[in-house]
């Protein structure tokens, strides 16, 4: 009977290892397939290509916005390996690819389970999100990174002796100028420390690391954050994220109400069916308290109430990617729901094999298989496709948000298209009859570039009310392409060409 287990065993391992190492080679295929750099993307990346070290330092161009210590990182890399996509992005995927083991190491300490540890690091190893946030120019995957290790270095067994005490110290101080949600994870292992090791075992020495940790943070507030330029803008852009701070309101549970989407449909990637993920949670969180693993559910529970608490306060948003450091987690929470819910089933059918528990996570591998590789805005191939057919003298009207992705392509040399090309459009958002005189002052055979368009109404955007308005008045189009997130059309205007 051992030996049988023992081999059901083995053999979870041997699937959940696989499933793992799958979660690497997509990571990986998804870095050199080398999608094209969204807007925000661009933003950062022509900030960091255009700038030196010491100019990093600065508020930087766009309304960008970036941990200092990333900045630093993503400016050595070019040094090193160039100006190009792939250098970017190579932090983030180092940064993903480190969270694996250490999300382990992390979840089998709050679990005390391998197992268990082992089912959570398969579904985090294959979660979409993460996938995809493993080659973008943003610091959202080293967030990630950053969280999982001061909770790992936190809980972490070996607490006795003074190297420990410097290690954590240290990369604590660190991660704060590596990551913006690094003070949020910094402030739940401080108080964690706090309480366990200084109030209930009396080890006063463990007041060092909070110390030091609110010292540094105290450092980059003042050198990076206090009346930093762009905070009114970020607080315009991110106000519909803020959460309402009167709990006798509508709109504060109507909020927390949909934040519950954004952690399951959006960091989960479950889709429409993010409701089962929430059940199953539910069901994780009475697993660890039935296990009494209150070590879990404070560090699983307390981040995400301290971020709504911020959010209610106007100081960082509850929104999608910039939570991303949520993640592990909801998959925590949800692989002990899956583990609980499959040793209930086991104890009716006794004969059920271990390696079934193992179904879920494969299902995640084969969710996202199904979609990669991952693209957002292909801009790359309508600025390549009009670069193989554009004429001498014609001219590209640029559509307004295109004008961040396609100044980062000619700087690295990917495009030929010259300044002199190219006609830049305007921004008229709520002044949409405003497009009609410049386009209308096109003349020739011209091309016209998409890229982030916005929506003005649901099925419709100011890409279709600018061709209908280019199509109504003479206009015909002679070919187009239209991609995932970017489109081109090559356009007679049906008026003679004027210089």
């Amino acid at each position: 009977m051992q030996k049988k287990i023992f081999r059901e065993y083995s053999l979870l391992q041997i699937i959940l290892g696989g499933v793992i190492a799958t979660g690497f080679v997509f990571a990986l295929y998804q870095y050199f397939y080398n999608r094209s750099l969204w807007l925000d993307e661009a933003s950062l990346a022509q900030n960091i290509i255009d700038r030196s070290f010491l100019h990093l330092l600065k508020p930087l161009k766009h309304n960008q916005i970036a941990p200092i210590g990333f900045l630093m990182v993503e400016k050595f890399f070019t040094v090193l390996f160039g100006n190009n996509e792939l250098a970017l992005r190579l932090f983030p995927l180092l940064g993903f690819c480190a969270s694996i083991p250490l999300f382990f190491i992390m979840s089998s300490t709050l679990t005390r389970s391998n197992t268990l540890a082992l089912l959570c690091t398969g579904g985090f190893a294959v979660t979409y999100r993460l996938i995809y946030y493993a080659s973008e120019v943003k610091q959202y995957s080293t967030d990630v990174l950053i969280t999982i290790l001061l909770i790992a270095i936190t809980v972490s067994p070996r607490k006795r002796d003074m190297k420990y005490l410097v290690y954590c110290t240290a990369i604590g101080s660190i991660a704060i100028w590596f990551s913006n949600v690094a003070v949020i994870i910094a402030f739940v292992c401080g108080f964690y420390l706090l309480i366990v090791e200084v109030y209930r075992h009396r080890k006063f020495q463990f007041l060092i690391p909070p110390l030091v940790w609110a010292l540094s943070f105290g450092v980059y507030y003042v050198k990076h954050i206090y009346h930093h330029p762009t905070t009114e803008y970020m607080q315009r852009y991110w106000g519909e994220h803020f959460l309402p701070l009167n709990p006798f309101s509508e709109d504060f549970y109507l909020f927390l109400y949909r934040a519950i989407p954004k952690l399951y449909h959006f960091l989960l990637g479950f889709g429409n069916y993010y409701w089962v993920a929430v059940l199953i949670s539910i069901v994780g969180l009475l697993y660890a308290l039935r296990q009494k693993r209150y070590v879990l559910l404070y560090f699983c529970c307390t981040p995400i109430f301290i971020n709504l608490i911020l959010s209610g306060l106007r100081l960082y948003p509850f929104s999608e990617r910039l939570i991303l450091y949520l993640t592990p987690f909801f998959v925590l929470l949800y692989s002990a729901g899956i583990y609980a819910l499959f040793r209930i089933i086991q104890r009716k059918i006794p004969a059920l094999p271990d390696v079934l528990v193992a179904v879920p996570v494969i299902v995640m591998l084969i969710a996202v298989a199904s979609k990669l590789p991952l693209e957002q805005q292909e801009i790359k191939k309508t600025i390549a496709y009009i670069d193989q057919r554009i004429k001498p003298g014609e001219k590209i009207y640029v559509y307004n948000m295109a004008q961040r992705a396609l100044p980062f392509y000619q700087t690295i040399g990917f495009t030929q298209l010259k300044e002199d090309q190219i006609i830049k459009g305007t921004r008229q958002r709520d002044q949409i009859h405003n497009y009609d005189q410049e386009l209308l002052s096109l003349s020739g055979n011209v091309w016209m570039l998409f890229s982030h368009v916005y929506t003005l109404r649901p099925g419709y955007t100011e890409e279709d009310y600018m061709m209908s308005v280019l199509l109504s008045n003479g206009g015909r189009i002679i070919e187009k392409l239209e991609v995932q997130g970017s489109s081109c059309y090559y356009i007679d205007t049906g008026k003679p060409f004027a210089n």
